[in-house]
């Protein structure tokens, strides 16, 4: 966006701003400072410290989006997550290693552990 002049009206004082944010923005920044600083404030008011509430509304703003949008990725992230671990079955891939060893072997499921775990032609010996 272009960067352009505009003068922001805070509590009848008048701050001049070069800014590239849209319009619309910059208003939403003033109405949101008088409300500030009329709640906050005394009889005087101090163009720094309008100016410092500016800054401080307009990167808590900043700040806000950038979290939401941060929020919306890990929502995102995880359901791709969940999409990727329902699509992995660790028994089926398991299973398709173990069929051809039993098949090769000519081992039966309901013999296949006592065979895998005893046999000493396959110098396997683990604990069950």
């Amino acid at each position: 966006m272009k960067e352009r002049r505009i003068i922001l009206n805070i509590c009848g004082v008048q701050i001049p701003l070069i800014t590239n944010e849209s319009e619309e923005y910059i208003k939403s920044l003033e109405k949101e400072t008088s409300e500030l600083v009329k709640a906050i404030s005394s009889t005087r008011l101090d163009i720094s410290a309008l100016t410092a509430a500016l800054s401080f509304l307009d990167e808590r703003n900043k700040l806000k989006a950038e979290l939401l949008c941060c929020e919306n990725k890990v929502i995102e992230l995880q359901k791709e997550i969940e999409l990727i671990k329902a699509e992995i079955k660790p028994e089926k891939e398991i299973e398709k290693v173990k069929n051809p060893i039993r098949e090769l072997f000519g081992i039966d499921n309901e013999n296949y552990k006592a065979f895998y775990l005893k046999d000493e032609s396959l110098g396997v010996y683990e604990d069950e």
